[in-house]
């Protein structure tokens, strides 16, 4: 069994609220219907011809392994409902729990490790992606299995070993470009080895090329196979590219933390993030005396250590300035220029290990690009929390093991047992609670707003998913194929949405209506994926004939003026 350094009864706590994590991940996880872009995952049941799953494939924006799973999920056990399509997904979520500690105890040691898991467990971003059918889940779950593959294989020098790694990190490529902002820790792992290892000569250097060219060639030519012809396919053209392109560029150097902050503010305190971030950053200072013996041996090693300290200091600074209207492009530059000295400094420092130095040039990387270069990431700044959450992890021990007093240790933990045990109650009232539906009705916790509703409710915020989200889609799917609802349809729902639940009705090419208040039939969903929540002008001619709720609040309202009575005669 393994012991740690936490009392008994705390580690006994973690190891409850990891488990608890898990039922949240797993509980009524078929209960939402398909939400935002979950949709466009399973549109193959009706958009998809006949043997032409490659055509399929090369139409979509992105990787085809989540397309894949569901391809294969659907192939084995036909489509049967949410849960069955979800059912892989939160299964890689869990396992992300365990990667991620097992990366954290193969940097840091298993006492750190324990805190990253349980700080994985409790992040409520994380959470939301387990209860969708898209690719984050797989990707946070199997990028950590990479990247400990390749530390492995660094370790023993293995071109085997790094070769295997590679092409675990070509899979993940292939998932998702979002792979790419792990290519620091790779860099900077073989040039700081190299460093550190002392031997310039000609046989050493072309030795770590070998395993650097082995590795990257596993890692970036097996890609290309799909991503060339991925490129070329018309679909890219018309629509692909034009959405990569807004999504990364044009920004302006604006930095992205307020608006990014807001929207996962939505998943997690405001604070939590702030914490984690602090605690990610401030993990540099635990190497301070460590930061000597640097590449340019005319610098004393008190000006390398100043240096480090000054430039962990000028990047939070930078970061608050980011937060507030002052100099905000000031801003991305600090956080920009002191990223780049802070992993200079730990990568040519002998004496900081290069697994820590790799690992923080990571997350300053991811943390840079997405939050201040990109110009619209929303919450694909998951990639900065996975390293994030490991250097959290690391920093949290640190402080722990710092405090001398058994009776202040005992505080510590209980401070941490309190924020855990909020964050925990507080997963449990949004992704479990349905009384009513959060985030599209207002709900409370511990008697405070948990988030600034009219903001979601009347402004389009792109990136809510994995909340609960029923609207009965089936009944009015049961209603149409009942023939209760004659004619066509319109709703304030996303299209894509419309037409999955309503797919078999799809070859009638005039069943969706476009044209405002000209349809047979009027959808009318309460939390709407499609942000439209004032309903469209419905003339006097349409009857409300059906109310759908959930848990006694109506999320759903059938308007018809071409129906079949009978259908909706009540007792």
């Amino acid at each position: 069994m393994i012991k740690y350094k936490f009392p008994l009864v705390f580690t006994i706590f973690i190891f409850a609220i990891i488990l608890f994590s898990v039922i949240i991940r797993a509980q009524d996880l078929g209960y939402s219907n398909f939400q935002g872009d979950e949709v466009n995952t399973v549109d193959f049941l009706y958009q998809m011809e006949d043997g032409k799953v490659i055509d399929y494939l090369f139409s979509q924006k992105r990787g085809p392994t989540q397309y894949i799973i569901n391809l294969i999920n659907v192939g084995i056990f036909g489509y049967h409902n949410e849960f069955w399509i979800r059912l892989p997904y939160v299964l890689f979520g869990i396992l992300a729990i365990y990667t991620f500690y097992r990366l954290s105890k193969e940097i840091f040691g298993k006492n750190a490790a324990l805190l990253s898991a349980l700080f994985i467990s409790i992040n409520g971003l994380f959470i939301a992606f387990s209860r969708i059918t898209q690719y984050q889940s797989v990707m946070y779950s199997l990028i950590p299995i990479g990247v400990l593959l390749f530390i492995i294989a660094l370790k023993k020098m293995s071109v085997r070993h790094m070769a295997v790694a590679g092409l675990l990190m070509s899979v993940m490529l292939i998932t998702h470009y979002d792979t790419l902002s792990v290519l620091p820790f790779f860099l900077v792992s073989f040039v700081g080895k190299f460093y550190r290892d002392g031997n310039y000569s000609r046989d050493s250097m072309l030795k770590y090329l070998k395993l650097a060219g082995i590795f990257f060639l596993f890692f970036i030519i097996p890609p290309l196979f799909f991503y060339i012809p991925f490129s070329m396919h018309q679909e890219f053209g018309n629509r692909t590219s034009g959405y990569l392109e807004d999504r990364l560029f044009g920004g302006g150097f604006m930095p992205r933390t307020w608006l990014t902050i807001y929207l996962l503010s939505m998943y997690k305190p405001m604070w939590f993030i702030g914490v984690i971030y602090l605690l990610a950053i401030s993990s540099a200072l635990f190497h301070l005396k460590s930061a000597k013996n640097f590449i340019l041996k005319q610098i004393d090693d008190r000006f390398v250590r100043l240096g480090l300290l000054s430039m962990v200091i000028l990047n939070i600074v930078g970061t608050m300035m980011s937060l507030t209207y002052f100099k905000p492009r000031l801003s991305t530059l600090v956080v920009v220029a002191t990223s780049l000295a802070i992993c200079a400094l730990l990568t040519f420092s002998k004496n900081i290990s290069v697994k820590y130095a790799s690992l923080m040039c990571w997350f300053l990387g991811a943390y840079s690009a997405y939050l201040f270069l990109f110009k619209d990431p929303r919450t694909h700044v998951y990639v900065v929390f996975m390293p994030a959450i490991l250097l959290a992890g690391y920093t949290a021990y640190k402080l722990y093991s710092s405090v001398n007093s058994m009776r202040l240790k005992y505080i510590v933990l209980g401070l941490l047992g309190l924020v855990v045990l909020y964050i925990t109650g507080l997963n449990y009232s949004i992704f479990v609670n349905k009384n009513p539906e959060y985030p599209w009705f207002d709900r409370y916790y511990l008697g405070k707003l948990v988030f600034d509703m009219p903001r979601v409710r009347y402004k389009k915020i792109d990136g809510v998913f994995g909340f609960n989200n029923w609207r009965g889609w089936e009944k009015v799917a049961e209603y149409v194929d009942n023939g209760c609802l004659i004619g066509n349809i319109d709703s304030n729902e996303k299209d894509s949405v419309t037409y999955f639940y309503l797919r078999k009705h799809q070859l009638r090419q005039d069943f969706l209506s476009y044209v405002p208040g000209l349809a047979d039939n009027y959808i009318y969903i309460e939390g709407p994926h499609s942000w439209e929540y004032e309903s469209r002008a419905l003339p006097n001619t349409y009857d409300l004939v059906a109310t759908i709720s959930s848990s006694d609040t109506p999320v759903t309202y059938i308007y018809s003026k071409n129906y079949n009575p009978e259908c909706f005669k009540t007792d």
